[in-house]
């Protein structure tokens, strides 16, 4: 079954979700599509914070990670947006902090997490958090 994306829009942020299995060898282009679809919804609901539980199966390269990181202002992502991801599939969680030092230093703000209340606590406290109540709620 390839890449699905569903949503549910909240009062204060969007939850999207991806299920489904990764196409070896197009998980690069997979990305680059579903966080286009993401953004575009966040921009039409006016939406910065995002909820994205990431259920997608596979292997999931660092180099197309790396690869998204670059693209993701192209692909809509703002300074504002504030995104938690849920990762529950080891692949997505083995190059995690790479690309939050990589994505903090463009000035975007994500951060991955195994829990949905600790993702949902994260994303919903104010912009000028804590460093060290979000080291608690991420993991590793």
């Amino acid at each position: 079954m390839p890449l699905e994306l569903s949503h549910r829009i909240h009062p204060e942020y969007l939850e999207v979700e991806v299920n489904g299995q990764r196409t070896l060898g197009m998980e690069f282009e997979e990305s680059i599509s579903l966080w286009s679809n993401v953004f575009s919804i966040s921009k039409k609901q006016d939406m910065q914070n995002i909820l994205a539980h990431n259920r997608a199966q596979g292997k999931f390269p660092v180099k197309a990670q790396i690869n998204l990181s670059f693209k993701i202002q192209e692909i809509g992502c703002t300074p504002a947006h504030r995104i938690a991801v849920i990762a529950y599939n080891g692949e997505v969680t083995k190059n995690s902090q790479l690309i939050v030092r990589f994505m903090q230093s463009k000035n975007y703000t994500i951060q991955f997490f195994k829990n949905k209340e600790k993702a949902k606590r994260w994303l919903l406290r104010e912009k000028k958090r804590s460093k060290i109540l979000d080291l608690l709620d991420s993991f590793d």
